[in-house]
């Protein structure tokens, strides 16, 4: 995912991300340079992301893309046809925030998950 659009923002939060869920534990629900993450998730640990600039309309670093709005996580997550979760998360150290095909996404350095919703 790449942001369409830059607003400002706060440096934590709590927000959403979607997941596909495997064995008791998470991977992500996006693609890294034209395939899916590998790296595992589990509630309640807490994740660093990399540090790779990302180049589209505008430069920020990567960084884990979150909903912040729970209905957004929901919509976006039932575009998979039921393969994906929604992940309540609590964020830290925002880069930057924006707008990802028409929903507001946060874009932070550091993630702890909370629970799983539904």
């Amino acid at each position: 995912m790449c942001l369409d659009y830059q607003k400002q923002f706060d440096t934590s939060g709590i927000g959403y991300k979607v997941y596909f869920k495997k064995e008791g534990s998470y991977q992500s629900e996006f693609y890294r340079y034209g395939e899916y993450s590998e790296k595992v998730y589990k509630i309640g640990d807490t994740y660093q992301s990399s540090n790779t600039l990302i180049c589209s309309d505008f430069n920020y670093e990567s960084g884990f893309h979150i909903f912040e709005n729970l209905e957004d996580a929901l919509s976006w997550s039932k575009l998979d046809q039921g393969r994906t979760v929604v992940v309540k998360v609590c964020y830290h150290t925002v880069i930057t925030t924006g707008w990802e095909s028409s929903r507001p996404v946060v874009v932070a350095k550091q993630i702890t998950l909370i629970k799983e919703i539904g």
